[in-house]
């Protein structure tokens, strides 16, 4: 059998998720190029946000497994009207979660943090960005 081309809300998801992949990538540039404020003696910002950033990735994984995944193992489908929002909100969801540990590896950066530090939190994003690609092999049942 002959898969089904992918409906128009996996270019609108496709879409979103360039953008926000893009934008992440951007943090990166805007991290490196800013003048950090000066850290003050004892900032521990530093191990918060990264906790915080590692949660917020674990938790974009969590949501692709809980709100995706009927669509993956047949039963849901994404050619179904009544199932577009939720595939929808469900990925937007997953990139916003993936997305915002690049920000807070920039306010890390902000605050005067060493940028290998940062560094860690914008190769994490990026690269849980890339594994939430919303490719159309993914939403086919598997037999």
């Amino acid at each position: 059998m002959e898969a089904r081309p992918p409906p128009p809300i996996a270019k609108t998801v496709f879409m979103i998720w360039m953008a926000l992949l893009t934008s992440t990538i951007l943090l990166v540039f805007v991290a490196d190029a800013a003048t950090p404020a000066e850290k003050p003696a004892g900032s521990g910002l530093a191990v918060p946000l990264m906790v915080v950033g590692g949660i917020n990735i674990m938790v974009s994984f969590l949501v692709r497994m809980f709100m995706l995944a009927p669509f993956t193992d047949g039963r849901a489908s994404w050619h179904d009207e009544k199932q577009t929002g939720r595939f929808a909100t469900g990925n937007i969801v997953c990139f916003a979660l993936s997305e915002s540990a690049a920000v807070l590896g920039l306010v890390m950066r902000m605050t005067g943090e060493d940028p290998t530090i940062c560094a860690a939190l914008f190769v994490a994003a990026i690269m849980a960005m890339v594994l939430h690609a919303p490719l159309a092999w993914r939403f086919q049942p598997r037999t």
